[in-house]
């Protein structure tokens, strides 16, 4: 057995064009996440409301999905986005929030200066804990600045 949650991701046409699975096995070596498919042509946007002008990027389809209760929000199947995903996120909002999972904060200057060119306005968020271990009322607090 795989012990894989499966995330499918569907073109418009209704075609299988990714999936990511979380691993809950007990091996400690096994990665957390597998995705398979083309995730650079992939915008996997959740929704919360279609006037939103900002949107959340978050590292993982649970986060995404948490985070779109409040504000639009897409996963990025790990910690980055490139220059073409970034132009097209640009057509489609002016605000940028990252808000990546803790082990990964490092990061943010260099995505910070990467996509500072396509949006209006960028802002990080910095936590203790992925997006997806907090309340829906916490992550309000954390996404409405």
């Amino acid at each position: 057995a795989k012990q894989l949650l499966i995330f499918p991701v569907y073109d418009l046409q209704g075609n299988l064009v990714l999936y990511q699975g979380r691993y809950f096995g007990d091996n400690p070596k096994h990665p957390k996440y597998i995705t398979s498919g083309r995730v650079s042509r992939t915008f996997d946007i959740h929704w919360n409301n279609p006037n939103d002008v900002s949107v959340v990027m978050v590292e993982d389809f649970i986060s995404a999905i948490k985070v779109s209760s409040v504000l639009t929000s897409m996963p990025m199947f790990g910690s980055n986005l490139n220059y073409s995903q970034l132009n097209r996120l640009s057509s489609m909002f002016s605000k940028l929030i990252w808000w990546i999972d803790p082990d990964k904060q490092t990061d943010y200057p260099k995505m910070i200066n990467k996509s500072s060119i396509f949006f209006d306005s960028i802002h990080c968020i910095y936590s203790d804990f992925d997006p997806k271990y907090y309340s829906t009322a916490e992550i309000k607090c954390k996404v409405l600045i």
